[in-house]
């Protein structure tokens, strides 16, 4: 009787550690949705070190534990702990459980969003890949659980610029979230998201824009205003207003996006950063130079703080500034971007469109300072880039009108006229700002000047009538066509 009775007195110790761990995991996760994430912490390293002592230190129960503190890790943005636990959590679920066992795609997944918050996109890649493959396995095709993967590795994909990847990933992602969900549910409005943003990038904004609109109702309809999701839609629908050149909505809801981080993230969040990066974008465009400079200083400033000075998100803010930088100062422009090109071809390839972007504005800031051939260098290599992603897009046109204006600096109108003319014709499409399209046609203008006189002149007039109806922040430009008209 004796020995059995010992038994069950170490039985019952036992489960009352595994209850004890239970019950710490569930504090922590609630500890964890308040925001409370030093307590949340405390109670999931009890918990941990209960399963360990109980029952080793590679079950699969003690990988729960470590997945759940490196979530939390991640939302603190302590990516390193996160590492090491999601890390861990990964080695031991492919051990204990086997390859093909769901729970080793759940953390092939989280150890993947992971490396891509830290911006190590390679090693993202394969984790992304293998959550995917477990999912269809375990799972079959169409589960959520495989839209959920789907629409991870079609972000990522995104972000590593393969659009024609990322596209088929996001269509099937949407296709099994709205046949499971309905076409209004949350997880919908992040594919829908991620498709709109894709189109963007692809050039055709008014798509886009249909598609963002779309989220923005869903989420205000399900969430509280200050959700982080409610914050990222107004950020991507104002870049899409700013890129159409719908200035004031664009600063209204870059303005709204603002507010809500400065209420709720700590001072020197990142995205706080990105919003005002964004605002400053809208600024130069509305003619207010030296706010805008003094936004983007701020923005740039504020994220390398946060993220290092390497880090692949800190580029577009680099390269805002140093666009910024070039009227007033072209030399530190091009040392702005020079470093903007180092960590975007680092950290995403020579060829990928954030490093195209980097490209284009560094030859601006050469051209500015006079350097013809390294502007030259510069701008037909983003040209090559931008046109492997479709070569009509208002992105490529940028490039285009950028090299025209290299061509007229060097005194070469024929060589500037077919350039001019391509920009032309791609912003004469719907979803972009008038005013770059009045650029493109005054540039043509000086181009055609001797070869075709009146067609010159009427291109010109068209610029400075479209200048005149956007207002004061064009004075400048519409001053430059109008003596240019009278000389």
């Amino acid at each position: 009787m004796g020995p059995a009775g010992g038994g069950d007195r170490a039985a019952a110790r036992r489960g009352a550690w595994a209850l004890g761990a239970s019950l710490a995991q569930n504090e922590a996760l609630v500890h964890a949705s308040r925001g409370e994430y030093e307590l949340a912490l405390k109670e999931m390293e009890q918990a941990l070190a209960i399963r360990e002592e109980l029952l080793g230190p590679d079950h699969p129960t003690v990988a729960v534990a470590l997945d759940v503190i490196g979530g939390i890790h991640r939302t603190r943005e302590s990516l390193d702990a996160a590492l090491a636990a999601q890390t861990r959590a990964l080695a031991i679920r492919r051990e204990a459980l086997g390859a093909d066992h769901p729970a080793v795609g759940v953390s092939a997944n989280n150890l993947g969003l992971l490396e891509q918050q830290r911006g190590n996109y390679d090693a993202a890649l394969p984790l992304l890949e293998e959550a995917v493959a477990v999912a269809e396995h375990a799972l079959g095709p169409d589960d959520l659980e495989v839209g959920t993967a789907l629409n991870n590795l079609g972000r990522l994909q995104h972000v590593r610029g393969r659009y024609a990847e990322a596209r088929a990933l996001l269509t099937r992602a949407l296709a099994i979230r709205e046949a499971k969900l309905g076409p209004s549910d949350l997880d919908v409005a992040v594919t829908l998201q991620n498709l709109g943003l894709l189109d963007l990038l692809e050039g055709d904004r008014l798509a886009a824009r249909e598609l963002l609109q779309r989220v923005l109702k869903i989420r205000e309809r399900k969430l509280d205003e200050s959700h982080p999701e409610v914050v990222a839609i107004l950020d991507s629908l104002g870049t899409l207003n700013y890129r159409i050149g719908s200035y004031a909505e664009a600063q209204a809801l870059h303005e709204r996006a603002l507010a809500i981080q400065q209420r709720m993230l700590p001072a020197g969040h990142p995205d706080i950063a990105s919003s005002l990066r964004n605002l400053a974008l809208v600024s130069a465009a509305r003619g207010e130079r030296e706010q805008a400079l003094a936004q983007a200083s701020e923005a740039a400033a504020m994220a390398e703080k946060a993220l290092g000075p390497s880090h692949p998100d800190l580029a577009p803010l680099l390269n805002t500034l140093g666009m910024l930088q070039r009227r007033s100062d072209p030399a530190a422009a091009v040392a702005t971007l020079e470093r903007a090109l180092a960590i975007s071809a680092r950290a995403r390839g020579r060829k990928h469109p954030a490093t195209a972007t980097s490209l284009l504005r560094l030859g601006e800031a050469h051209l500015a300072r006079g350097a013809r051939t390294e502007a030259e260098a510069s701008l037909t290599e983003a040209l090559a880039i931008r046109e492997s992603l479709g070569r009509d897009t208002p992105e490529v046109a940028e490039v285009l009108v950028a090299l025209g204006e290299l061509e007229l600096a060097r005194e070469r109108p024929e060589a500037a006229a077919p350039l001019l003319e391509r920009a032309v014709q791609i912003r004469s499409k719907g979803g972009i700002a008038r005013h770059q399209l009045a650029e493109a046609r005054f540039r043509l203008a000086r181009a055609l000047a001797t070869s075709d006189p009146p067609r010159s002149r009427d291109l010109a007039e068209q610029a400075a009538a479209t200048l005149r109806e956007e207002g004061s922040a064009f004075a400048e430009e519409l001053a430059a066509v109008e003596a240019w008209l009278q000389r």
